[in-house]
């Protein structure tokens, strides 16, 4: 890889939000029935692997008139629950060992 794409801050962050996205398919994908959850209001995908790992940030974007709104869309608000149920099983997997 060049060096100047190495210096280039959007295109670190865009390789760590890439591998962020993939973490939360990964963990949730790996327990099926949270996986189904994919599938049930408010997300109602069709198919779990219709969704992509990818949760909307926290804050929408700033407003013209210098408001940041929070997100607290049922959509997101459902994605942060998978994925904390999924990172909790996994958690508890581990002290299992």
């Amino acid at each position: 890889m060049p060096d100047v794409l190495k210096a280039r801050p959007c295109v670190e962050a865009a390789r760590q939000a890439a591998k962020q996205t993939d973490d939360q398919y990964k963990l949730i994908m790996r327990y099926k029935d949270i996986a189904a959850k994919l599938c049930a209001p408010p997300l109602n995908y069709d198919r779990p692997e219709q969704w992509h790992g990818y949760i909307p940030p926290a804050y929408d974007p700033e407003r013209i008139d210098g408001v940041t709104p929070l997100n607290d869309s049922p959509r997101r608000t459902a994605l942060l629950a998978l994925l904390e149920e999924a990172a909790e099983r996994a958690d508890a997997e581990r002290g299992a060992r």
